[in-house]
């Protein structure tokens, strides 16, 4: 074979090999407590544990951790290993158990953010799910009674919310609002660059999910297709180069940003990982996975079960 003939051989290769590439994470747990539990049974810190859910987590991009205890009005702040830096008393913040949505005994399901260096941290309060007061990090509330549905962070400390239609700065001040179209059967959500990705679910009797970019002038980027058996697709978020990170079953795929490239991590079948987990990507392409630990306790009254709170951080991509 000709010299020149063997180059592009090899390069085409390798193009493909990367384009349908594994990515290689160090998977990395981070015990923030143990608990055991029994009825009325505490954990490390006072925090009942087992009753942690995804939303009381957050991460800023500096892998510190914030938990929101909201029995004790606390925000505890740990370091990316595990060590207690701190407690914010949260003494202006109202995490009733009423609200005006679900009445009395309804379930209130409270969120936490933080921003991108740690210096604010976002709770819901006032008895509903989705009325926002911006915290400093000595507790002291900035602005609250702010209505808006989940926000995620983006890199550059902005926020987005109503599936990414309208954009906010780190005081959760509105910068822009998007005008976009809903269609059925579609998820969407948009990135710092106003472009536009949705998943098509098909019908029910296909096994497909199209997965599309546009740009904001609504120009067709790339489009790819995927099987999914159960049709649990969903956003994990953006890096700071533009990479699309999604999950699909029991992988997550990132989408470089013209498409041309695609690899995989296939997320490990421990009970850990099933449930409800929450999935986040730093802007450095770190993954944090939150799980939900009611599954280890659920069904199980009146026996003690001790066990640790971990997280995991999957520590490769582009560090």
């Amino acid at each position: 074979m000709p010299r020149l003939l063997q180059i592009v051989f090899i390069f085409l290769l390798l193009v493909t090999s990367f384009a349908n590439a594994t990515e290689k994470y160090e998977i990395t747990s981070v015990v923030l407590g143990t608990y055991s539990k029994v009825t009325g049974g505490k954990g490390t810190f006072n925090v009942p544990w087992t009753y942690i859910y995804p939303p009381h987590v957050a991460i800023d991009d500096h892998r510190n951790i914030y938990v929101l205890d909201r029995q004790t009005k606390r925000v505890l702040h740990f370091s990316e290993f595990g060590r207690l830096i701190k407690e914010m008393t949260l003494s202006n913040v109202d995490f009733s158990d009423k609200s005006d949505e679900l009445g009395d005994d309804g379930y209130i399901e409270y969120q936490i953010d933080v921003s991108s260096d740690g210096k604010f941290v976002y709770v819901t309060e006032g008895g509903k799910e989705n009325n926002w007061a911006v915290i400093n990090i000595d507790g002291k509330v900035i602005r609250k009674d702010i209505s808006l549905n989940w926000i995620n962070r983006r890199c550059g400390d902005k926020f987005r919310t109503n599936n990414g239609a309208i954009e906010l700065d780190n005081q959760l001040n509105i910068i822009k609002r998007l005008n976009l179209g809903e269609k059925k059967n579609q998820r969407r959500q948009v990135d710092s660059e106003d472009n536009v990705y949705t998943f098509d679910l098909g019908n029910k009797n296909s096994n497909k999910v199209i997965f599309t970019k546009v740009d904001s002038s609504r120009n067709k980027i790339y489009r790819k297709e995927f099987e999914s058996v159960s049709k649990a697709v969903g956003f994990v978020g953006f890096d700071a180069v533009g990479n699309a990170y999604i999950s699909i079953d029991r992988k997550i795929f990132i989408m470089s940003k013209d498409g041309s490239s695609q690899s995989e991590v296939s997320i490990p079948d421990e009970p850990f990982f099933k449930g409800s987990t929450k999935w986040k990507v730093l802007c450095d392409g770190t993954l944090a996975s939150i799980p939900d630990y009611s599954a280890l306790w659920q069904g199980n009254k009146g026996k003690l079960i001790t066990g640790e709170y971990s997280i995991y951080f999957f520590k490769g991509g582009r560090n």
